[in-house]
Parts: C-alpha cells; sequence; structure tokens
C-alpha cells in the first residue's frame, strides 16, 4: 500500500523538509515511481507545477518551472549537482531512477541555497542509502521493440556498504503517428528515432570513515528523426556522462563539517551524413565545496563556500570555453514558538573566458508558521532573488541557422511566495501563491531571416497558483491512494507595451496544468491509474503557432509473489490509453496507445 511519509533532503543546503520549508517542497517516495518506466523525465511530467518538453519520447527532455527555462532548474544526485556547462542543462531522459530512494523538488527560486542555476526551482535525487544485503535483475518489453534490462545490489558487512545498480534500455522508437503535413494526410510511421542507453552506478560507504564515494556513467545513442515533414538525413548522437564525486563529514564538538569534491564529464557526438558533419563536443565541471554547521536548541546555523571550473570545447563554439567561479554562503534559522524565521545569502563571483566578470548575491527570507497545531495547519512565505548567468551555447555558438550572443546579460529578479499547507497522518494538502518578477529573461528567437540568437528579452513576470492534494483512504476492503495536482502559471513578456509579443505567454509554458494519480491496492496487488492534461501552449512568441491541449490517462498493474524472503514483481501497463494525439515540442509527436510488460526478482538475505 501506497502511505503518506515525509523524506528528508539529503543535500543540506536546501530546505530541510516540507512541513518546516518556508515553500513548497514535493516528496516522491520510491513507491510511487513507475515499473514501466523510472525515466526522470516521466516521473516529474506528473507532478504539480513542472511541464516537460520532449522531442519525442527517445529524444531530449527538459522542464519548465513557474516559467523559466530548463537552465533556470538545477538537478543534483546524492547531493552533488549535474552540471553541462555548454548546454546549462541536464537531459531528463538520460536518468534512469532505478535505485533511488525519491525525488524531492523544490519549486521556486533555490539560488540563495545553490546558485543562479536553481532560478527557478531545484530537483533533488536520494538514492537509496538503507536496506538489508540483496540483489535483483529485471526485464520487461513493450511496443515499437521496446526492452528494458536492469540489474543491482546492495552488500552491507563489517567494511561498510557498497551499492551497484546498472540498466540497459533499447527501443526501435518506430511508432505510428498520423502526417498532415503530407497530401493526403496519412498514418506512417516514425524512422531514424531509435535508441539504446547503458548506465551504471556505483556507491561506496566505507565503515572506517564517514565518507561516500560515487561513480555514474550514461552512454546512450540514439536517431535525430527531425520534426514531422522533414526529409530524413540519417542525424544521430552520442551521449557519454561521466560523475564521479566523494563526500566527508566530520564532527568537530557540536558542529559538522561536510566536505564535496565532484568531477563531470559530459561528451556529445553529432553525425550528420548528409552535411557531413561529424562534431565531438567535451564539457568538464570541476566542484569543491565545504559547509559548516551547528545547531544549538532553537538556532540553527550554515556556512560555506564553492570553487567550481567549467570548461567547455565544441567545433562550433568560437573557442574553448573556461568559467571559473567562487561562492560564499551562508543560512541562519530560528524557532519562536509556533514561528520560525530563515535568512539565506549567497554571493557569486564568475571570471569568464572573455574577460567579463560578474559579481551576483542572492539573498532570501522567509517564514513557517504554525497556525493551528490541532489542524497541523501552516503559514508559509518567503522572498528572495534570483540570477542566472548565460551558458556557453548561449554566449558563444556558432552554428547551422543558430549564432550565439556575447553580449547577453545575468537573468536576474525577484520571487516572492505564500502558501498554506495541513498535513496529517493520511490526508495532506498545499495550495501556494507565486509571483516572480525577471529582467533580461534569456530566449532563443528566430530573426527575420530564420536565424535563431539568444537574447535578454527585457522584463517577464510570472504569477501562479499550485495546490495538491494527498490521501489515503480505504474503498471498503481496497486500501486507496490518491495524488491531485493542479497548476496555474501566467508567464508574459512586459517589456515593450509597443510589441507584438507585449503580455503574450511566453512559448511553451502552459497556463493550466493538472495530474491525478490513483494507486489501489489488494494484498500484494497494486493498479495505478495516472492521469494528465495540460492546456494549450505558444509555438511562436506572437502566438499565431499554437500546441492543443491534450489529456493521457496511463494504466499500471502489478503483483507481488513472495518465496521466503525473496520476490517476485509481474507487471504490465498501458500508456495512453485514450490514444491520444499530442505533441510537447512543435513537430514531435508523442506515441499513441503502446503496451509493456515486465518482472523483477529480488534476492535478500533474511
Amino acid at each position: 500500500m501506497i502511505t503518506l511519509q515525509e523524506i528528508i533532503v539529503s543535500d543540506s543546503r536546501l530546505p530541510v523538509d516540507s512541513e518546516l520549508a518556508s515553500g513548497r517542497v514535493t516528496s516522491i517516495p520510491s513507491s510511487e515511481f513507475s515499473q514501466s518506466s523510472s525515466l526522470l523525465s516521466d516521473l516529474l511530467n506528473r507532478q504539480v507545477g513542472i511541464s516537460i518538453r520532449a522531442y519525442g519520447p527517445a529524444g531530449l527532455a527538459s522542464a519548465s518551472m513557474r516559467g523559466g527555462t530548463s537552465s533556470r532548474i538545477a538537478i543534483l544526485y546524492d547531493g552533488v549537482e549535474l552540471v553541462n556547462p555548454q548546454l546549462g542543462e541536464f537531459d531528463l531522459s538520460l536518468f534512469d531512477l532505478q535505485g533511488a530512494e525519491a525525488v524531492q523538488i523544490v519549486h521556486g527560486s533555490a539560488s540563495a541555497y545553490l546558485g543562479g542555476s536553481a532560478a527557478s526551482g531545484a530537483i533533488n535525487i536520494i538514492p537509496q542509502s538503507q536496506g538489508k544485503t540483496s540483489a535483483y535483475t529485471g526485464y520487461s518489453m513493450g511496443s515499437f521493440n521496446t526492452r528494458i534490462f536492469r540489474l543491482g545490489g546492495l552488500a552491507e558487512s563489517n567494511y561498510g556498504q557498497i551499492r551497484v545498480t546498472g540498466s540497459r534500455y533499447s527501443t526501435a522508437g518506430d511508432f505510428p503517428f498520423r502526417d498532415d503535413t503530407i497530401f493526403p494526410v496519412a498514418t506512417v510511421r516514425r524512422n531514424d528515432a531509435s535508441r539504446t542507453s547503458n548506465e551504471i552506478s556505483v556507491h561506496v560507504s566505507p565503515a572506517v570513515t564517514s565518507s561516500t564515494l560515487g561513480i555514474r556513467l550514461n552512454r546512450s545513442q540514439r536517431g535525430l528523426p527531425g520534426s514531422v515533414g522533414s526529409a530524413s538525413s540519417g542525424e544521430e548522437q552520442l551521449d557519454r556522462q561521466f560523475h564521479a564525486w566523494i563526500s566527508h563529514l566530520q564532527r568537530l564538538g557540536s558542529a559538522t563539517l561536510v566536505s564535496n569534491g565532484s568531477y563531470q564529464r559530459y561528451g556529445i557526438r553529432y553525425m550528420n551524413p548528409g552535411l557531413g558533419l561529424d562534431d565531438n563536443g567535451i564539457s568538464r565541471a570541476l566542484t569543491l565545496d565545504q559547509e559548516v554547521s551547528i545547531r544549538r536548541n532553537t538556532v540553527s546555523l550554515r556556512a560555506g563556500h564553492s570553487l567550481r571550473s567549467l570548461r567547455a570545447d565544441h567545433p562550433s563554439l568560437i573557442s574553448t570555453d573556461v568559467e571559473l567561479s567562487a561562492a560564499v554562503f551562508g543560512d541562519a534559522s530560528m524557532t519562536m514558538g509556533r514561528t520560525t524565521v530563515n535568512a539565506v545569502m549567497r554571493t557569486d563571483y564568475y571570471s569568464l573566458s572573455d574577460d567579463d566578470t560578474w559579481v551576483i548575491i542572492n539573498p532570501r527570507v522567509g517564514t513557517n508558521i504554525l497556525l493551528n497545531r490541532a489542524a497541523k495547519v501552516r503559514l508559509k512565505a518567503s522572498a528572495g532573488r534570483s540570477a542566472n548567468v548565460p551558458t556557453f551555447n548561449d554566449r558563444f555558438w556558432l552554428g547551422v541557422g543558430t549564432v550565439g550572443n556575447p553580449a547577453l546579460r545575468p537573468e536576474e529578479g525577484w520571487t516572492f511566495d505564500m502558501g498554506l499547507l495541513r498535513s496529517k497522518e493520511r490526508f495532506r494538502s498545499e495550495i501556494s501563491l507565486f509571483r516572480s518578477n525577471v529582467r533580461n529573461q534569456i530566449e532563443w528567437r528566430p530573426n527575420s531571416n530564420g536565424i535563431w540568437s539568444p537574447a535578454n528579452i527585457g522584463r517577464v513576470r510570472s504569477v501562479g497558483l499550485e495546490a495538491s492534494v494527498q490521501t489515503d483512504t480505504n474503498l471498503g476492503p481496497l486500501p486507496v491512494a490518491m495524488r491531485a495536482n493542479y497548476s496555474f502559471v501566467e508567464a508574459v513578456d512586459k517589456t515593450n507595451p509597443g510589441t507584438a509579443t507585449f503580455n503574450n505567454q511566453l512559448r511553451y509554458v502552459p497556463r493550466h496544468d493538472g495530474a491525478l494519480t490513483l494507486f489501489i491496492s489488494r494484498n500484494t496487488a497494486r493498479v495505478s491509474i495516472a492521469g494528465n492534461i495540460q492546456s494549450k501552449r505558444y509555438v511562436t512568441a506572437d502566438q499565431n503557432i499554437e500546441l492543443p491541449a491534450y489529456g493521457t490517462v496511463d494504466v499500471e498493474a502489478q503483483n507481488v509473489f513472495k518465496f521466503g524472503s525473496n520476490t517476485l514483481l509481474l507487471s504490465a501497463a498501458v500508456k495512453n490509453v485514450l490514444n491520444s494525439r499530442y505533441t510537447l515540442i512543435q513537430g514531435y509527436p508523442m506515441p499513441l496507445r503502446n503496451y509493456s510488460i515486465g518482472l523483477r526478482y529480488t534476492l535478500q538475505r533474511q
């Protein structure tokens, strides 16, 4: 049975938990992950306040929160921010959640905690940290020749703990769709959309020291079919990701010192036989940070520093680009009766390869007030500044039909939040109101010659509402868990009243987004029904082209068979039950109704 539970954020720089935080924090335990698809992009698409932009089911997937772009959302794994210096975003379709204990989402600006990359929010993937010695293997197959193989294990001894996970995903991606660009209109199959991904991660925690070492590797090769109606040129992309990190905790009397170091390497190879292109790009990120924290009765203090070196090499970048940055940050919280107040400050210094330097200060203040102890009703409120620097691609890209803009300035703005949370044992509801005023927001747009280039579009105002309800109840003998989410976002261009784009909704930002998920259990069996709706989205800034609203329903059933301490899980899923025709990015259709079945066998030491 699914039950409400609270999960603590593993990265101490982020808000503590959803009850004590001064803003909205959403926790998703692994018990709510889908068995048929454990990709991070699929999970986030059902969460409040997040809209996914995907170039088809196996293409690049990014997220938008509160009207911001994907480069304004920090993605963390085991407390380490996943940083691609060239792109400024992380492909959510390249992260398999197997081995994760939970995913936690911080809504709204977290720049005071993590820097500019968290200007719209942060997503923290928490790996499994506890459990008995065990091993598992799994296999699933589905429509469009999709195959997924997984294995993993956790071993504990007097020497420490080691956890290993691995997966292989492959699909032909040749799903049928209706092509409206040909005459007569006909149903055809998607070509050149195959994908193969391999991922492995290792976590080691020696017993002799309070340290954790981790390695994650991902290799993914996929076809790039292009938008509907365009001629196939055999384009392919090979992604290679390598992450290595170490974290050490040390007690200093009543204080705690945490030291972290990470190295990340991203390789992207783009092949286009039609244009004779075979480009290799390499990005590297090295990060070192330390923080010390102390808690005394109702007061907690935290301070630290961070050093980062980013480097990108690519034939389409004007030169080898290097960015060095240093940050200092502090955090103070105090509880007085029913009221908790929090103040955070972070200062970042950036030194860029073109001799530019930026100093950015991001303060934030917030409060959490227990209004009703019996009903467990809390008032949350916060205000903070956010700023986000342009990526290497934004400033220095020089490609076919796309040109960067070295004159870009950092995005900056203020965000205000207020909300009410009611949290009881089997019922939880939260409503949040927010407003964000951003100056110099960066957006890529085509000019009159069709050349795409980024620009600081001036001023953007985002206002909205996020509401969620979670409840566990019984329908006769059947335990039923419900998760309902709704968000309203009005993110509009407020730059120039004399232009055709003034007061227009930003591109690909839906005003309305909702999701409803039901988990119905009976003994060892469970059925989940997940529905998602999204309003129309504008493709162009002048709103002349739009994508229609859509709705989808997915159904999944599973049953667990026990053999002593071992288990066998069988699952079957039907995605897009209603056979809805929809796209998340213009020209890149998503599959119609499709199916999958799978099994997972787990050996566990008694």
